[in-house]
């Protein structure tokens, strides 16, 4: 089961780093749990996945030692609990930045509600499990969750390779004046330099 794991695992940084992407025959990225077979409607988002060829980003070092350079991207807002949230039409990609996946270490599994549960921004909407804490997280804005990445159910640590890469859930948000209120990424990135 370890070399298994192991063989998995590496298989999937192997599509990340390469860019391979990994959809199923009707073009869907796997790993996404919407609760429903079929799209109905075409303005329903077709993957979860995050466009990694980004050129804005906001370098990131804390001026720790062996603290990796991060990139926080452009377009995305952030929370002061560590959350991004990354607009695409009427819903939202949300999930956890880098530097709370570096400070929980080891994540090993992430619990998240169901879709079709609404939410008042400041709600607890998941919880993640690392070798040494369990960390609530906190909705950044109130709506309801559209989709769940149930790939995280099985494979949690990805969340460590790469956070800002793999979204948590997708949101329908209630109020886009919300957004607005979260931190631009050199807000959060002066905020984490400050911590």
């Amino acid at each position: 089961m370890k070399k298994f794991m192991i063989i998995a695992c590496s298989v999937l940084i192997a599509c990340f780093v390469w860019g391979i992407d990994l959809t199923n025959d009707s073009g869907k990225q796997v790993g996404i749990d919407t609760g429903t077979e079929e799209v109905e409607d075409a303005s329903e988002p077709e993957s979860i996945g995050i466009n990694k060829n980004s050129e804005s980003a906001v370098r990131y070092n804390s001026g720790r030692q062996n603290r990796s350079v991060r990139n926080y991207p452009e377009g995305r807002r952030y929370t002061t609990n560590h959350v991004w949230v990354q607009p695409e039409g009427d819903y939202c990609w949300v999930g956890i930045t880098d530097y709370l996946q570096e400070r929980l270490g080891d994540i090993v599994y992430v619990s998240v509600d169901e879709v079709g549960d609404e939410f008042v921004k400041g709600d607890v909407f998941a919880t993640i499990e690392s070798i040494s804490e369990v960390y609530d997280l906190f909705i950044p804005l109130s709506g309801t969750i559209l989709g769940v990445n149930n790939v995280l159910e099985d494979s949690p640590g990805m969340l460590n390779s790469n956070a800002h890469e793999y979204p948590i859930i997708m949101l329908k948000p209630d109020d886009s004046l919300e957004f607005e209120e979260l931190l631009p990424a050199n807000e959060y990135s002066i905020y984490i330099d400050n911590w």
